[in-house]
């Protein structure tokens, strides 16, 4: 058994299907798609602070303006806006020249926006000014409720309208400012809850795509070596034949050392593409599980293709890299959009189909932290592989010749 495993071995290794299309093939294809999108996510879809100038103006509505912008924070604790309080002169120079998203004029109580587009920043600019204006017309309402009908304080007395003086009003407005600001920002009340651990990176689902394609790609030297183990193919299928080992052993060796030489080289392709500055997970482990269990059902695919009678190696490498660049296709190796158009239509292909099991168990671990389906998905590819790898020794078995070469 030893030698069937070292001489396995050193035929996988110089196998240069298995080479090329689980190693070279993942790194030179993220090496390139990183190069163009890589960083797309970062610098355009993810949420940067927006530059907005507040104009010089009345003192109290330009520092009423100044406060709300700056207190609005992102769930990471990043502002959404950099405030900048210029001149009228200065904040029209500095939106002209892209140095700010929008300015906030401040010259009577109400303050208003002046924008140069209408791009996504600008419209949140907007909408956030929409939303000071309603805070600002409640406190207005309220004071006036407070001028026309006086207040009530704690300890019930109260204060007649008659009775107003600006500054008890100024004290009360002080206090209800206060209250919903201590409810606003208060965490017994609001607590952030988010269903993703990671970020939700669209790009990456090219790269787990690119994994899933690498371990399918095992199924060509697969092909190879399964048809070189059936007779009357070649003078070296003649002679591994006739020799005293069991055909049996031979085809488990093979199996089994190309299924570590594809994993390694699978995981050399992880290692690369996070040294290279891809955000995948750091759960190795995890990693190490999916990409073993879709290089098992790569190799068992192979074994299957290369089982089929009356073709030639040619033919079944073909359909090999056929079946396997329409499995990597409905899992978004091409474009975006696949792999969820499928589910919301047809959602059993993505539930069997290999290359989304693949993808799908990466974003599980890594955006979603979801291990329960991470392991349905595993378990799901590793039965299938023992099908068809069960379906291919059937296949095998079929002529006397294959039946001699199984039982020898």
């Amino acid at each position: 058994m030893l030698h069937s495993l070292k001489y396995a071995f050193i035929t996988t290794v110089k196998n240069k299907n298995t080479f090329v299309w689980t190693f070279i093939f993942p790194i030179a294809l993220s090496t390139f798609m990183f190069l163009s999108f890589g960083n797309v996510y970062k610098d355009e879809l993810v949420m940067n602070s927006i530059p907005v100038a507040v104009e010089e103006g009345v003192e109290e509505t330009q520092i009423s303006v100044q406060n709300f912008l700056e207190g609005a924070k992102q769930s990471n604790g990043d502002p959404y806006f950099v405030v900048s309080v210029l001149s009228k002169e200065a904040a029209k120079e500095a939106l002209e020249n892209g140095d700010v998203s929008a300015i906030v004029t401040t010259e009577g109580l109400t303050p208003t926006v002046v924008v140069n587009g209408n791009d996504f920043k600008e419209e949140i600019v907007i909408t956030a000014m929409n939303e000071y204006l309603k805070y600002k017309k409640t406190i207005d309402d309220i004071t006036a409720d407070i001028i026309k009908n006086g207040i009530a304080v704690e300890s019930g007395a109260g204060v007649a309208p008659e009775e107003m003086t600006p500054e008890k009003l100024a004290e009360a407005e002080a206090a209800i400012l206060a209250k919903i600001a201590e409810a606003e920002t208060d965490e017994q009340f609001f607590n952030e809850t988010s269903l993703a651990k990671g970020p939700q990176n669209i790009y990456n689902n090219f790269f787990y795509a690119t994994f899933a394609m690498g371990c399918l790609f095992a199924c060509l030297g697969a092909v190879n070596l399964t048809d070189k183990l059936m007779p009357g193919r070649t003078p070296l299928s003649g002679r591994l034949n006739i020799c005293g080992t069991s055909k049996l052993k031979m085809v488990i060796s093979q199996m089994s050392v190309n299924l570590l030489v594809v994993f390694a080289a699978q995981m050399g392709a992880y290692f690369y593409m996070r040294l290279i500055g891809i955000e995948l997970t750091d759960d190795i482990l995890a990693v190490a599980g999916i990409l073993l269990a879709g290089a098992s059902f790569g190799i068992s695919l192979g074994v299957l293709i290369g089982a089929i009678p009356r073709l030639g190696e040619g033919a079944k490498v073909g359909i090999g890299v056929g079946v396997t660049m329409l499995i990597s296709f409905l899992a978004d190796l091409c474009t975006t959009g696949i792999k969820d158009s499928i589910e919301r239509n047809m959602p059993i292909i993505n539930r069997i189909s290999p290359a989304a099991l693949i993808s799908d168990s990466f974003m599980t671990i890594y955006v979603y932290d979801d291990y329960d389906r991470y392991f349905r998905n595993l378990i799901t590819l590793v039965v299938m592989a023992v099908v068809i790898t069960t379906i291919a020794i059937f296949i095998l078995s079929r002529s006397r010749a294959n039946k001699m070469m199984l039982k020898t």
